[in-house]
């Protein structure tokens, strides 16, 4: 199974996308280095939130970034500032999700300056425009499941939510419940559903990303039977190999498997990888331990009933489960 993270490729989409537009619009006119940088910037700011926030409010940050970037780049001439603007206006045309008409109104006093005539690639720009949408639904498809859920346990964290897989199918009652439970959470059947997990969790992170909304954290189940198979390994964390889905990510372990595989987690969180701790029996308590723990994992989770809860009660990543 190929694993893709569909976040890179919807932005690698639109970023095809917006080229084509502009090299409809502009013609000779359009030039690759700048456009190429000016998009270079808009996604990084419209997708990943990667830049510092020069406005709190998403679409004020982006217009200012932009701005500042025009006006670098902006000189004495006509002709070049009518074309940065068109660059804009197409940004501002995929940002906005506007129609084709309210771009080409928005361009038309440029295009006067350039001699363009808008008529000439309004059929093509309207087909553009309509792949656009067509992505959208056909992305909305692909992750529409009628037989698994994910279900999202809030935390005392805000908006930091710890992830499980269920199913919604029927099972035949000649299979007990604790029979199906044994099947659906050990062996290769529990490494294969985080497949669905993670995708899940992906497609409802690009939705909040679309929505400017890049508040929420995820901890999603992972399985350190995977540590015994790279290849597998690799296919499942290449489904959040981007930045913003290491951030926001994280995979929970116990502490009994980092013991085990500390080597392997410490080796995977120098690589940007997020990990969560869960604090279980099997912890002994030593200073220099506590303290890598606590400098490492993104968040620790800890039974509110666990004596050894008080060793962690100052941290800011402490996540306290019943």
């Amino acid at each position: 199974m190929k694993s893709v993270n569909i976040i890179e490729e919807y932005t690698n989409y639109i970023k095809k996308v917006l080229i084509s537009i502009s090299k409809l619009i502009l013609g000779k006119k359009y030039s690759e280095e700048i456009f190429s940088h000016l998009l270079d910037i808009y996604i990084k700011v419209r997708y990943y939130d990667s830049l510092e926030r020069k406005n709190k409010k998403p679409y004020s940050n982006i217009k200012l970034y932009i701005k500042d970037e025009l006006a670098k780049l902006k000189s004495d001439d006509k002709t070049e500032n009518a074309i940065l603007s068109i660059y804009a206006e197409i940004l501002n045309f995929e940002q906005n999700s506007l129609k084709v008409r309210e771009l080409l109104n928005n361009i038309q006093k440029y295009l006067e300056i350039l001699n363009i005539d808008g008529d000439t690639f309004k059929d093509e720009l309207t087909k553009l425009y309509n792949e656009i949408n067509a992505k959208k639904k056909e992305i909305k498809r692909a992750f529409f499941t009628k037989d698994f859920v994910c279900l999202y346990k809030g935390t005392n964290i805000n908006k930091t939510y710890i992830v499980s897989l269920d199913y919604t199918f029927s099972i035949p009652d000649l299979y007990s419940q604790s029979a199906v439970e044994k099947v659906y959470t050990v062996g290769k059947i529990s490494e294969d559903k985080l497949y669905i997990e993670y995708y899940l969790v992906m497609y409802r992170l690009l939705t909040e990303i679309l929505n400017f909304d890049f508040s929420n954290s995820y901890i999603l189940e992972f399985e350190t039977s995977l540590f015994q198979k790279e290849g597998k390994l690799n296919r499942f964390l290449s489904i959040i190999t981007n930045d913003l889905c290491k951030e926001k990510m994280s995979l929970r372990i116990n502490y009994s498997d980092f013991l085990t595989y500390k080597d392997k987690i410490l080796n995977y969180i120098n690589d940007g990888y997020s990990f969560a701790i869960q604090i279980d029996d099997s912890y002994v308590d030593e200073l220099e331990n506590r303290k890598l723990i606590e400098s490492v994992f993104r968040y620790i989770i800890i039974n509110s009933n666990s004596e050894n809860i008080s060793l962690f009660e100052d941290c800011s990543n402490l996540i306290k489960i019943k």
